[in-house]
């Protein structure tokens, strides 16, 4: 099998076009990865993962920052005091 193709997937027009035109130009798996920047819940994260799958992609992942999130929101208050708050 050939090397993938990995496509920063929003799940917009753009990226949408492009899961089946890369796989049709390159004939090569394509794998969409969307980043959790806490933008959308989790039925919306579905919903995009099913619809990059549809269009062609051989995988789709959802990397989630969740764990960052809550770091920095931990980290905020420490921010505050060193802001001199």
């Amino acid at each position: 099998m050939s090397q993938p193709i990995v496509l920063a997937y929003s799940g917009g027009l753009d990226t949408s076009f492009l899961v089946p035109w890369l796989k049709e130009q390159y004939q090569r798996p394509i794998i969409t990865v969307t980043v959790d920047t806490g933008g959308i819940d989790a039925a919306a994260a579905r919903t995009l993962e099913e619809r990059a799958l549809a269009l062609g992609a051989s995988g789709a992942t959802w990397p989630a920052l969740s764990a960052l999130r809550r770091r920095r929101a931990g980290d905020a208050g420490s921010k505050n005091r060193a802001d001199g708050a």
